[in-house]
């Protein structure tokens, strides 16, 4: 996301940090200016999130991928307590069709040798 908010600002802006989730299911780090962050919250492009997020390794027709979901809000607390992997902190998902299914790790790796 690129937006323009000053030469002065990008020079001496205050800094604030964001952790932003990568496809492999982790999180990087990233700078950007108060006021950067701020104008991207005005237009909706960015919220922050004050509740745990979750890697969600996704299975299905399209191959694997990774989701990040907000625990409370696509993942029920409940949910993510009983599929939390302890080993990896992730959550493991089959999907079919437009429907995904939490599973257990192991049988998410039984899925992909199918």
């Amino acid at each position: 996301m690129k937006t323009h908010v000053g030469i002065l600002d990008k020079l001496f802006g205050v800094r604030v940090t964001l952790n932003l989730p990568q496809p492999d299911g982790k999180f990087k780090q990233v700078q950007v200016t108060k006021k950067w962050f701020d104008k991207m919250q005005q237009e909706q492009k960015v919220r922050p999130i004050s509740k745990p997020v979750v890697a969600v390794h996704i299975f299905g027709s399209a191959g694997d991928f990774v989701q990040h979901w907000v625990v409370g809000e696509q993942v029920t607390e409940e949910q993510y307590q009983k599929f939390l992997d302890r080993e990896t902190g992730d959550l493991y998902a089959v999907q079919s069709g437009q429907d995904v299914c939490l599973v257990r790790r192991d049988l998410w790796e039984d899925a992909q040798k199918v």
